[in-house]
């Protein structure tokens, strides 16, 4: 399959291969602290990389999926998991810029604060009813309009990489649940960014690489082997 790649393209990708080059040098220590790769989202923020999908009328690099793409293959040989959490940073921007829903002043305040002010996007999606086997896409956080603004009430289950994060981003539901235009019905689903570390924001529980790992031997029923013991198969829910 030929993608047409482009010079501006081409040029990223160097750029990404080059910083994977140092990245892969923190790599396996980071793995093994299941530290956070601090030194490698200063690097990303220096290279411009917070405003990859950012327009170019915005000050951005107006780099597509295609170019991220190429990219992102390329920092991931230097550190997976730099290049996986910095995903979710795009993940964001980009659908909030390319939507024809969002008003063209949202975006040039996001694209302010991720191109100039460099902060970083997380997000906030996943919910105890939204994941599993039994479950609903739809999420329970709602937003309530209120004087100043919206209250958003909610719990969530997984965020990542909420150390690093500058910015909040989730996903809820207005009290209507929808839009007049149902050709736009999905977009129901109201999005909201805000300050990571803003008042009635908190966290229950951090779980960190171990902490996942070992609670989710106890949500299905493996206990720790012993040294030499025989591999016991997880016990299915009912």
């Amino acid at each position: 399959m030929e993608f047409h790649v482009t010079d501006a393209q081409r040029d990223l990708q160097e750029r990404a291969r080059g910083l994977a080059a140092d990245f892969a040098k923190r790599a396996a220590q980071h793995d093994r602290e299941a530290s956070d790769p601090l030194e490698n989202y200063a690097a990303l923020r220096a290279a411009g990389f917070y405003g990859l999908n950012v327009p170019t009328e915005l000050g951005g690099a107006g780099i597509g999926l295609l170019g991220w793409s190429l990219a992102a293959e390329e920092l991931g040989q230097g550190c997976a998991s730099t290049a996986l959490s910095f995903n979710m940073h795009l993940s964001v921007v980009g659908p909030v810029m390319e939507s024809p829903l969002v008003p063209r002043a949202t975006k040039e305040r996001l694209a302010k604060m991720v191109v100039h002010e460099g902060k970083l996007i997380g997000g906030n999606f996943s919910e105890p009813t939204t994941s599993g086997l039994v479950g609903t896409a739809v999420p329970l956080t709602r937003a309530r309009r209120v004087d100043g603004g919206y209250r958003i009430t909610g719990r969530k289950a997984f965020a990542f990489d909420d150390r690093r994060r500058r910015l909040r981003h989730g996903a809820g539901l207005s009290r209507r649940g929808h839009l007049p235009d149902r050709r736009h019905a999905a977009a129901g689903a109201a999005r909201g960014a805000r300050p990571a570390r803003r008042h009635g924001v908190g966290r229950a529980r951090h779980a960190g690489h171990p902490q996942r790992f070992h609670g989710a031997r106890r949500l299905l029923g493996v206990r720790r082997r012993a040294a030499g013991a025989r591999r016991r198969h997880p016990a299915v829910p009912a």
